[in-house]
């Protein structure tokens, strides 16, 4: 089955992949050339890819150039929950901690089948960093 969805070329991706309640989920994210934003696809069980929304047009965190990024997540079995979790040096003159240093952050997606719908949320991991 060929899918519509075409990624850009990039050097610049992470991936996860977990067996959930639907079947095999799998997320592939990407730093967007030009705009430099983190972009999510994403494709669950026997269905197509489809694009996530780690990738609103709204999103306003743009990744450092030259750095890369890296993805993880746990799935809770006995919740039938999952937690993702992307990681990226955000770029421009919020993107430093107040030692100048560049701030790392961790966009968390949870997704607990609570009646709320699950959102993206950005925080910085790196504010008492001094050096790397």
């Amino acid at each position: 089955m060929k899918s519509s969805l075409s990624l850009p070329t990039t050097s610049r991706f992470a991936a996860v992949t977990w067996v959930g309640p639907n079947g095999i989920e799998i997320r592939v994210y990407y730093v967007n050339k030009g705009d430099e934003r983190i972009r999510e696809v994403c494709k669950t069980g026997d269905g197509g890819w489809f694009v996530g929304a780690l990738s609103v047009k709204g999103n306003p965190y743009r990744v450092s150039p030259g750095t890369s990024i890296s993805a993880s997540v746990h799935y809770y079995e006995s919740k039938k929950s999952y937690n993702l979790r992307v990681f990226s040096a955000r770029d421009g003159v919020d993107g430093t901690n107040k030692n100048n240093v560049a701030q790392i952050s961790s966009f968390k997606f949870m997704n607990d089948e609570s009646p709320e719908d699950a959102t993206w949320q950005g925080n910085f991991i790196t504010d008492a960093v001094a050096r790397y």
